[in-house]
């Protein structure tokens, strides 16, 4: 029989704890990895919305020109990849 290897779980406090003493000296790294990810989020977001706002204006209904809203998400998607 194989001994058991599976530590016990800490509850949220002690962990919570644990997590705020490492991450307290990486305080500026993490703020700038939440704003990164936030970004990117919202850019994934961004991209097909946009898209399907440019098939509504210019495509159905034609009250829109479509190059400035492709060059538009061109730059977006430019702009996350670099991200």
């Amino acid at each position: 029989m194989s001994p058991n290897l599976d530590p016990p779980d800490h509850g949220l406090r002690l962990t919570t704890s644990r997590l705020r003493d490492v991450w307290r000296p990486q305080r500026r790294l993490t703020a700038i990895a939440l704003l990164y990810a936030l970004a990117y989020a919202a850019l994934s977001l961004a991209i097909p919305l946009l898209i399907a706002r440019a098939i509504d204006g210019s495509i159905l209904h034609h009250d829109r020109p479509l190059a400035p809203q492709l060059a538009i998400v061109g730059v977006l998607a430019a702009f996350g990849r670099g991200l």
